[in-house]
C-alpha cells in the first residue's frame, strides 16, 4: 500500500518497491496543501513503476535506499545477462589497452590520480549507470579535495586533470557497450594564467657564482639553452656534438622513470651552443669525461649518476637564493630565462621556438610576445652579441673555466654585469 504518511510533523513517502518498503522523509509540514502535492507525486512514481521505467534515483537522488535498490538490480540484470560491468573494471581494461602508448611516467601518474581522486568516488558503480548529474557531483567533490603536501585545495589544473583522466574511460566505455556516454556539457574550471617569474641577468650572474662549484656549469647550461629539467639530466656525452656546436636533445632522464623519450616528437632537436656554453662544456669535458660517451655530462656528486632533481633543488638552489635575497622561483624558471634573453636580444621567434622545442610559435608570443621587440634575426647572432656586447665574454671566461670548481670566478662576474641589457623586475614580472 502507498501513501503520504507523517513524522514529527513532516510528510513522508511511504510504498513498496522491488519487494522492498520505502520510506523517504521530506522536509515539507504536514499540511492539506502539501499532502496533495505529494499525492501527486506519488500517483506519478506509481504510475512509472506499473510502466516499469521508474528511476528511483530520479526523485530521491541522495536516498540510501536508492543505493540498496540499484545494487539489486545490478545483480539482476547480472544475472540476466543484461548488465555492464563496474566503473573499476572498466577502468582496469582501459589501462591495460591504453599502457603500452604511454611513457612509464604517463602510466603512473594517471595510475596515482586515478586511485587517489577516481576510484574512491565510482567504485562499484555499474558504467552505463553513470549520468550527467553524478559526474557534475563528481566535480564537485574533487574540488573540495586538498592537497596533502600543502593542505590546500586543489588547484583548478590539478581537477581538470582529473576530469580527463575519467573522461576518456567513461567515453571508452560507453564506446565498447553500447550507450550515450553521460560526459556531455560538463565545463572544466576555469584555469589561472600561468605567471612565468624569469630572472634577469644580473641575478643569472649571481647564482652561477655563488652556487655550489659541483652544481656552477650545470647551473650555466641551464640558463644559457633553455633544456628542460629531464633534458639537462639525461644529456649524454654521446649527445653533445663540440664539431657542430650543438646539444642533441634525445632523451630525458627522471628519478622514477629512467631514461624516456623526450616529451613529444618536437622536442627531439639540436640545440645551439653560445660561445659561453660551448667553453664551459669543453672545460667540463676535459675534467669530467671518462672515455663513456654514455655517461650523462651532469652527475650527482656522491654516485656519479645523473644529477637527482629534489637533491639540486633542496641542497643546492634554495640555499643559494636564500643566501643571495633573491626571490624563491623553481629551476624550471632559468628555461623561460633564456626564453626571454633570446627575444630581448631580437632573435627571429620561429628560430627560438625551434630552440624551445615548440612546434611552432604560437607559445612563443602568447607567453613570451612583450619580449619580441623585433624579428630580424634567425641564428643566435644577436644573443652572441648580447653576451659579448662591451667585453668579449667568451674570451675571458675560458682561462677562468676551471677556477670555477673551486674559487670565484671573477672575469666571468664581470663580463656579466658589464653587459648593458639587464632585464629588471617590472620587465619580467608580466602576466
Amino acid at each position: 500500500m502507498a501513501r503520504v504518511a507523517e513524522r514529527n510533523g513532516k510528510l513522508l513517502f511511504d510504498f513498496t518497491y522491488m519487494g522492498i518498503r520505502c520510506r523517504e522523509q521530506t522536509i515539507l509540514e504536514d499540511t492539506k496543501e502539501n499532502r496533495n502535492k505529494l499525492n501527486m507525486v506519488l500517483k506519478k512514481i506509481l504510475a512509472k513503476i506499473e510502466l516499469g521505467i521508474f528511476e528511483y534515483r530520479e526523485y530521491f537522488p541522495n536516498s540510501k535506499t536508492a543505493d540498496k535498490i540499484e545494487q539489486m538490480d545490478l545483480k539482476r540484470r547480472r544475472i540476466q545477462g543484461s548488465a555492464t560491468p563496474s566503473f573499476e573494471e572498466v577502468a582496469e581494461k582501459w589501462f591495460k589497452n591504453m599502457e603500452p602508448t604511454w611513457r612509464s611516467s604517463t602510466a603512473s601518474g594517471y595510475r596515482n590520480y586515478y586511485e587517489k581522486r577516481i576510484l574512491p568516488f565510482w567504485e562499484g558503480k555499474e558504467v552505463s549507470g553513470i549520468t550527467r548529474q553524478d559526474i557534475l557531483e563528481f566535480r564537485s567533490d574533487i574540488a573540495k579535495h586538498t592537497n596533502e603536501n600543502t593542505g590546500n585545495r586543489l588547484d583548478p589544473a590539478t581537477v581538470n586533470k582529473t576530469l580527463k583522466i575519467f573522461r576518456m574511460i567513461i567515453n571508452e566505455a560507453a564506446d565498447e557497450y553500447e550507450f550515450t556516454s553521460p560526459y556531455r556539457n560538463i565545463q572544466m574550471l576555469k584555469e589561472p594564467k600561468k605567471e612565468i617569474h624569469p630572472f634577469n641577468l644580473e641575478e643569472v650572474h649571481q647564482i652561477i657564482d655563488h652556487i655550489q662549484p659541483e652544481f656552477r656549469i650545470y647551473v650555466l647550461v641551464r640558463f644559457f639553452t633553455g633544456l628542460r629539467t629531464g633534458e639537462v639530466n639525461g644529456l649524454r656525452w654521446k649527445n653533445v656534438d663540440f664539431d657542430n656546436r650543438v646539444i642533441k636533445v634525445r632523451e630525458t632522464y627522471s628519478e622514477q622513470s629512467g631514461f624516456q623519450y623526450t616529451k613529444n616528437d618536437s622536442s627531439q632537436r639540436d640545440v645551439q651552443m653560445s660561445a659561453l656554453v660551448y667553453e664551459a662544456l669543453k672545460t667540463h669535458f676535459d675534467l669530467h669525461y671518462f672515455g663513456n660517451d654514455e655517461q650523462t655530462v651532469f652527475t650527482k656528486p656522491e654516485t656519479s649518476g645523473p644529477v637527482h632533481s629534489n637533491n639540486f633543488r633542496c641542497r643546492a638552489w634554495k640555499t643559494v637564493l636564500k643566501q643571495l635575497g633573491i626571490e624563491y622561483r623553481s629551476p624550471y624558471q632559468s628555461r623561460h630565462t633564456y626564453c626571454c634573453l633570446l627575444l630581448a636580444a631580437g632573435e627571429n621567434a620561429t628560430w627560438v621556438a625551434r630552440q624551445m622545442g615548440h612546434t611552432s610559435t604560437e607559445m612563443i608570443f602568447t607567453t613570451y610576445g612583450r619580449f619580441v621587440p623585433n624579428l630580424t634575426r634567425q641564428d643566435g647572432s644577436a644573443f652572441e652579441s648580447l653576451m659579448k656586447e662591451k667585453t668579449s665574454v667568451a674570451n675571458s671566461i675560458t682561462p677562468q673555466l676551471p677556477a670555477m670548481i673551486g674559487e670565484s670566478e671573477a672575469t666571468f662576474n664581470e663580463a656579466m654585469l658589464e653587459t648593458d641589457f639587464v632585464l629588471n623586475d617590472k620587465e619580467v614580472n608580466h602576466g
